[in-house]
């Protein structure tokens, strides 16, 4: 689609699709972000400088309606041949786990549906506070980016810059401004993050527990929550990004030659 100068590409993910999504990122253990599902639209993961959008007209509407509409006006579709058995994890759960839960909750595909719906909204508030956070905390230089400690006595979101889930917020959509990769970024790895960003906000009087991300080294704080002096250590996480404590910041950097 790059190559001959689009600009969107149009994708035919059903109602059905997302609520296979959301099950098998549930049974993955993944987070909030990941139970919100696909997106009716979304940049494509070819870097930060790509335009490339994927568009999901269909997203709310079943399967089975949109196939029926394609055999009214005599349009065939492509069936991928390994749909029909259920080797795959998500091919298991169409055909097998959400057939038996409708027998049960017959309206269960559409209900997962609006959860997902809900997540979504939810996030999008998430990540509007995450984008004053990092227009306030995030400096952006060569190959990378530093977090300056949240001051308490200069706040950008009130009540809520010291906030583990709105840091992680704000740090995976750095991430994704970067260019970084994130596909090994677990929830430990960001609380790891969080954790090193508070700690660099600490002062003498407040204990923040961490472990150093990548390593399993505590950060601030021993078995007891007696203070340790941690403020000037490094480290490397997934992908190649090397974090470096320090005294009131965190600078992240991506190991060069590795695109």
């Amino acid at each position: 689609a790059a190559r001959h100068g689009c600009r969107v590409v149009a994708l035919a993910h059903s109602l059905d699709d997302q609520a296979e999504t959301f099950l098998q990122r549930l049974f993955r253990g993944t987070g909030p972000a990941g139970l919100a599902g696909m997106k009716r639209s979304s940049p494509t993961a070819f870097g930060p400088e790509s335009d490339l959008v994927l568009r999901r007209p269909l997203l709310g509407i079943r399967r089975q309606l949109i196939r029926t509409a394609l055999q009214e006006h005599g349009m065939a579709w492509r069936e991928d041949a390994s749909n029909a058995g259920s080797d795959y994890t998500r091919n298991w759960l169409r055909n097998e786990v959400l057939p038996l839960v409708c027998q049960r909750f017959p309206d269960a595909t559409e209900s997962i549906f609006r959860t997902t719906g809900l997540i979504q909204e939810q996030q999008r508030w998430l990540e509007s506070l995450a984008t004053v956070w990092r227009d306030h905390y995030v400096r952006l230089e060569q190959g990378g980016m530093t977090v300056r400690q949240p001051h308490p006595d200069a706040r950008a979101v009130a009540g809520l810059d010291r906030d583990r889930t709105l840091i992680i917020a704000a740090c995976r959509a750095q991430w994704d401004e970067l260019g970084w990769p994130r596909g090994e970024m677990t929830m430990r790895r960001w609380r790891q993050v969080a954790g090193a960003i508070l700690h660099a906000a600490s002062d003498e009087h407040e204990t923040v527990t961490a472990r150093a991300p990548g390593s399993d080294r505590d950060v601030g704080g021993g078995a007891e929550g007696q203070n340790a002096d941690t403020r000037d250590w490094s480290a490397e996480l997934p992908g190649g990004i090397q974090v470096r404590l320090g005294t009131d910041a965190v600078a992240f950097r991506r190991r060069t030659g590795l695109d």
